[in-house]
This record gives C-alpha cells, sequence and structure tokens, in this order.
C-alpha cells in the first residue's frame, strides 16, 4: 500500500492510510523518502524508525507521528480556553466594579444615626433626652420671640454661624379679643454668620474654639442665604476696611447721606457701618464681586473689581445709602 505524501516546509511527511504506517529510508535533496510499513493497528502506531534530525529542523517538525494533530488541537483549545478564562476574568470584573459602585452609593447615601441607643427607649425617655441636648445648644442671646443657639464653626474657612429660632404665637381662644397669644409652633430657623479672617482657617477645631469664645464679645452677626455666599461677602468687607484703614485702592461715595448723618468724614461712616451689619444681601444684578450690607440705619454697596491697570491689585468701589423703609 502506497502513502500519501505532502510538503511541510522543507520536508514531506508520509500520511497515514488505515493501518499503515511508515519508516525512514533516507532524505534527497532536502526531503525524507519514506516506505511504509503495516501495523495492526492505528492506536497503536509508532515510527518503525527514523533518521538522524537536520540542524536546522525543529523537532516538532521532523517528529512523524500524530502529534502535529494533538499540538494543534491542543493549541486550540488553549486558545478557545484562554478566550473563554479571559471572558470569565472581564465578567468578573464588571461585577466586582458594580458590586464596588453600589458599595459607594450605599455609603454615599446612608444616614448616619446619632445615640442609636435612643431606638429602643421610651417616647417620653427619649423625649426628654432630645429636649435636654435642645436645650444645652439654645445659650444664644433671646429677644420677645427668639433665641440662637451658641455659636459654632461652619464648613466655610474662617467663618462662624449660629442659628436663630423664632416661635410662633396665635391666641386659642377667638371669641375674646383680650386672650393671650400662645407659642404654637416654630416659624422660621435662620443662620447668622460672623467672619473671624484666615488665620483661623488651617484647624476646624481651632475654629471651632474661636467660635465658641465669640459668645462673650460684643460682635456683628449677619443673617445670610448661605454658608459660601456669607463667607466670600464677609471676607471682601474684612478686605475692604483694611484697604479703607489704609488708605489704598478704593473709592466710597457718600452722597445718598445727609451732612449730619456723616460721622466726621464718609470713611469713619463706613468704618463704623461695618462693625455693626446685620444682614448680608445679593446686589440685584447679581454682579460677581458685588455685595450688599445692613447696618441700621445704613445700606451700603461693596464692589470689588481687579482692572489690568493695577496689575492684578483689587479696586474697592463703596456706596453708601440709607435702609429701604419697608411699608407693610
Amino acid at each position: 500500500m502506497k502513502c500519501r505524501s505532502s510538503p511541510i516546509g522543507r520536508f514531506r511527511h508520509c500520511m497515514k492510510i488505515g493501518d499503515e504506517g511508515r519508516k525512514w529510508s533516507g532524505k534527497t535533496k532536502g526531503t525524507f523518502q519514506s516506505r511504509c510499513c503495516e501495523r495492526r493497528t492505528l492506536d497503536k502506531y509508532r515510527r518503525c524508525g527514523s533518521p538522524p534530525p537536520p540542524y536546522d529542523v525543529p523537532p516538532a517538525i521532523y517528529r512523524i507521528n500524530t502529534s502535529h494533530l494533538r499540538t494543534q488541537a491542543h493549541s486550540a483549545f488553549e486558545r478557545h480556553g484562554r478566550e473563554g478564562r479571559m471572558r470569565v476574568f472581564r465578567l468578573g470584573l464588571s461585577l466586582a466594579a458594580v458590586i464596588a459602585m453600589s458599595g459607594i452609593l450605599q455609603a454615599a447615601t446612608r444616614v448616619r444615626t446619632f445615640h442609636p441607643e435612643r431606638i429602643e427607649m421610651s417616647e417620653s425617655r427619649r423625649r426628654d433626652l432630645v429636649l435636654g441636648d435642645l436645650i444645652s445648644v439654645l445659650t444664644g442671646p433671646t429677644s420677645p420671640t427668639t433665641i440662637a443657639t451658641e455659636p459654632y464653626a461652619s464648613s466655610e474657612a474662617g467663618l462662624c454661624q449660629r442659628d436663630v429660632i423664632e416661635l410662633k404665637y396665635a391666641s386659642k381662644r377667638s371669641d375674646r379679643a383680650d386672650a393671650p397669644f400662645q407659642p404654637i409652633g416654630i416659624r422660621a430657623v435662620s443662620v447668622q454668620y460672623h467672619y473671624l479672617g484666615h488665620e483661623n482657617e488651617k484647624s476646624q477645631s481651632r475654629l471651632q474654639k474661636a467660635c465658641e469664645q465669640l459668645s462673650d464679645k460684643k460682635s456683628y452677626w449677619a443673617y445670610g442665604d448661605s454658608e459660601h455666599y456669607s463667607a466670600g461677602a464677609l471676607a471682601t468687607l474684612k478686605f475692604t476696611e483694611d484697604d479703607v484703614r489704609n488708605g489704598q485702592r478704593y473709592t466710597i461715595d457718600c452722597a445718598d447721606l445727609s451732612s449730619d448723618a456723616i460721622q466726621t468724614t464718609c470713611e469713619n461712616t463706613f468704618l463704623s457701618a461695618a462693625t455693626q451689619i446685620t444682614a448680608i444681601w445679593r446686589c440685584p444684578d447679581q454682579k460677581d464681586g458685588c455685595h450688599e450690607f445692613t447696618s441700621r440705619p445704613y445700606r451700603f454697596t461693596i464692589i470689588r473689581t481687579y482692572p489690568p491697570s493695577l496689575g492684578g491689585w483689587p479696586l474697592t468701589a463703596i456706596k453708601m445709602g440709607y435702609e429701604p423703609i419697608v411699608v407693610t
């Protein structure tokens, strides 16, 4: 029986047909000539003999058996196996990312529970403890209908704040005009701010201690609509005070004030009002660098710009006026 041959590189090999085998008999012109030797079964087939390998032929080529078929199958299996493992690996990474993201979102939205030991307490006991906490912080100044908390550090650097609770009153009897008013709720909770300056920006604990010390001092406290805006406005006010005291880079307009309202000079009137502000306002046009302040009976505006002619230094324009009269 004949063997079929086919070239592989510089060599050719004999393909097994049925139960045939082969052995090497020599080489001619860079190829091996083969003759077949008969074997009982293909499974037990082995080479009848083999010549010494050429010096430049890798063993995987001159090896005459079915290993090249097994090698190709094994390589394909490994290739598909690697692709499968990579798909599993990528799927694992995706699942890990989803789990990690869900954990981050849960951590970001998780509300911290204060005093978890109070959850299982009775309602009366829990109410007494919360009322005790409330009374402990309501140590600020009062008015006929308001009470403030003690000062504490804001989230903005160098800024202190305190909360002012305003009670709501009404008469519980409509049949009597002289019936006394009684508290029925909370009308509003407002926030007042005081700016200490950059020297207290380095440490939050240091700022907290400095804010607590304001309880014993007579300082301005101004209402504002947000911590961030109030911090910027009060910092601008502090810088403007320094510029006016040092007589540099500012203009001031007191034309709207009567002559008897001006204390010595327009500058002195501004400096006196700056230490007694009660409210911070946004300018009507929402212009950057523009802030308004109330200091009864005045209401003044500060506009801070950075003209190129000053080489990056700020120029402050101050306009003094009276607080608007609101008729209710």
